[in-house]
């Protein structure tokens, strides 16, 4: 006797044919991607509210330090010039680096649904990571380490000779030299290690753009 549910006709279902599930190697790229950008998104606005809200405090404070007795609000003059120098080319930075990372994070919501042509677009964003970071690289080259070097110098000549000997010859070039080297050291290795997450993005998601690319042709 055969069973009732064999006799079952398969009929097709209503809501049409399954999706099939998003590749996990599709997904890893995505979510990984997804909790870089918002970071880089957090620490990059973080970033620019300090750079505009920095004058205004500064300000701020010179005004509060003048009001108090003895109180020279000269001693900010060297900061306060600092930031005016500073302020627009920080905020500059932060704002590609913004506009960069929001748009990762529209990139990865489409590899975490398993959409295999964003593997593509996670590869052309890696062009615009790397201009972003060309900008910043060459806005603290002429804006803000010229302004910090002659901002600290500044600094150097303001203070107070003691009543010692003085210091030995060449000793104030020495330092600004030693100033302007660690400088442009810490900006090469900041660029180099941020430029890092970029081309692994682009190389991981063409490896894995070439295996779904051979899998579909199979």
């Amino acid at each position: 006797m055969n069973s009732p549910v064999a006799d079952r006709p398969n009929w097709p279902s209503p809501l049409g044919p399954l999706p099939a599930p998003p590749d996990e190697r599709i997904r890893t790229i995505g979510i990984v991607a997804l909790i870089l950008a918002i970071l880089e998104t957090l620490y990059a606005a973080y970033q620019l509210f300090a750079a505009l809200l920095s004058g205004p405090l500064l300000k701020w404070q010179k005004s509060l330090f003048a009001g108090m007795p003895g109180g020279d609000p000269a001693v900010f003059d060297s900061a306060e010039k600092l930031v005016g120098q500073i302020t627009v080319g920080q905020s500059l930075r932060m704002v590609a680096f913004i506009a960069v990372s929001v748009w990762l994070i529209v990139i990865a919501v489409q590899l975490i649904k398993g959409r295999a042509a964003a593997l593509e677009a996670a590869r052309s964003w890696t062009w615009l990571a790397l201009g972003a970071l060309a900008l910043s690289v060459l806005i603290q080259a002429f804006v803000l380490v010229p302004a910090q070097i002659a901002s600290q110098q500044e600094m150097f000549r303001s203070l107070p000779t003691s009543s010692g000997p003085p210091p030995p010859a060449g000793f104030m070039e020495g330092m600004g030299i030693f100033t302007i080297v660690t400088t442009v050291v810490m900006v090469a290795v900041g660029a180099i290690l941020m430029a890092i997450w970029p081309v692994a993005l682009r190389l991981w998601a063409g490896k894995v753009l070439k295996q779904v690319s051979a899998a579909k042709a199979d």
